[in-house]
């Protein structure tokens, strides 16, 4: 017990995540129940209020756990509830869409992806009385317009949008549910000729770091790359991958290294070790510690936008910051609880990203590397250093896949 209470954050995000993964379900089978649900979270918040109010002079920590636990189980749930905008009264509404085809304003959430007869857009829609909302899946008609989209523009556009359902074969995999985790229910294809561009939409910092990212890729271009060398060059340096073709993705699978072609955790490690060399010569200047971790935190925070806020990369963002703030406060902590912090506070912005694969994944890789890591290296050691390195870390390698290998299956 008291090594498990070394870990608390730990503690506290079990539960909030196991609120998140069971209404993210719930709310699949039981749509009715989003009234009661707010209600009945509502009444307990209120009599845990109570009950830190009555006990708050001879309350135990188990009377505290007891409470904390469903608060924070019932918190996940509410915020669940939240961002799953198809539940709500103004949210699009199936019949209107699949009487006729409909004159929408939407909102490009993503950027968009250029595939070989069409463009994928994310979008937010609005129904021409500006009462209706949620997210659809679009395809645009490839043409020279579509293929220029950009985050956040705003078009008018003429659409029947369907609901996205399964096919009907056996133990296939549930798209549906795929897209209903980043709240989207509906789809519809838009033809070249029924669709106009409106606005580049409001200033946001997204779409500001987009332009950025789009401006350093036709510097990329300028430079020399094309084809697939400006496609791995955009995915390894930005995060940037729509324009890796299918023949190069079966390429890079077929030799196990699809993730070489992701911004991850250790390009922001990197980063983060390059930025603090360079940023040393501030520490020799009076406040100039502090300077430098304000510095650091900035960066880092700007390359995570930059790349496209992944759940790798987000993850490994937050986690240097905690590192940098700890070294000029000369505190150390643990790493469990760093990794259960940086889960926590990317779920408050988005609890179903804990739905996505790629947050399982980066999370118990790095797991896998904590944990099995000083097992597998202790196993052998050799005098000579370069076989010693080399040895540490493939058995880094063979830690993260033995962590994600039942995900994988």
């Amino acid at each position: 017990m008291k090594a498990w209470n070394a870990f608390p954050m730990l503690r506290l995000i079990l539960p909030f995540a196991m609120g998140v993964i069971a209404f993210a379900f719930l709310l699949e089978n039981l749509d009715w129940t989003i009234a009661l649900t707010v209600g009945v979270s509502l009444v307990a918040i209120i009599l845990v209020i109570v009950l830190l109010v009555v006990h708050a002079k001879k309350r135990s920590t188990h009377l505290f756990g007891l409470v904390l636990n469903p608060l924070l189980f019932l918190l996940g749930g509410m915020l669940t509830v939240s961002v799953s905008s198809y539940l709500f009264r103004d949210a699009l509404n199936e019949d209107e869409l699949d009487t006729a085809g409909n004159v929408f304003l939407a909102v490009v959430a993503e950027d968009p992806q250029v595939k070989g007869n069409s463009v994928k857009v994310v979008a937010d829609m609005v129904k021409n009385d500006r009462t209706a909302h949620g997210r659809a899946l679009l395809y645009f008609e490839r043409d020279s317009m579509s293929t220029m989209l950009k985050y956040n523009e705003e078009l008018i556009l003429w659409t029947r949008l369907q609901r996205v359902t399964e096919t009907g074969n056996p133990n296939e995999f549930n798209y549906p549910r795929y897209l209903r985790f980043h709240d989207v229910t509906y789809r519809g294809y838009v033809k070249s000729e029924d669709w106009m561009r409106v606005s580049n939409g409001a200033p946001s910092v997204i779409g500001w770091f987009s332009g950025v990212r789009s401006m350093l890729i036709q510097k990329l271009k300028d430079a020399g790359l094309d084809g697939q060398e400006l496609a791995v060059a955009s995915a390894l340096i930005l995060g940037h991958r729509t324009e890796l073709d299918k023949d190069l993705m079966a390429a890079y699978a077929g030799a196990g290294a699809t993730h070489v072609l992701a911004v991850s955790g250790l390009h922001v490690g990197i980063v983060y070790v390059i930025l603090n060399m360079l940023l040393g010569f501030l520490e020799r200047k009076r406040h100039g510690s502090l300077v430098k971790t304000v510095l650091l935190i900035i960066l880092l925070i700007g390359y995570a936008f930059l790349t496209g806020l992944s759940a790798s990369v987000s993850r490994a963002a937050v986690m240097c910051v905690f590192v940098a703030i700890g070294r000029v406060i000369k505190r150390d902590s643990s790493i469990f609880n760093s990794l259960a912090v940086s889960a926590f506070i990317l779920m408050l912005f988005d609890p179903l990203m804990v739905m996505q694969v790629g947050f399982q994944l980066s999370y118990l890789a790095v797991l896998g590397i904590v944990i099995l890591h000083p097992v597998l290296v202790s196993w052998k050691s050799f005098d000579n250093r370069l076989f010693d390195w080399a040895w540490s870390i493939s058995c880094v390698s063979v830690a993260a896949q033995i962590a994600t290998f039942p995900l994988g299956l």
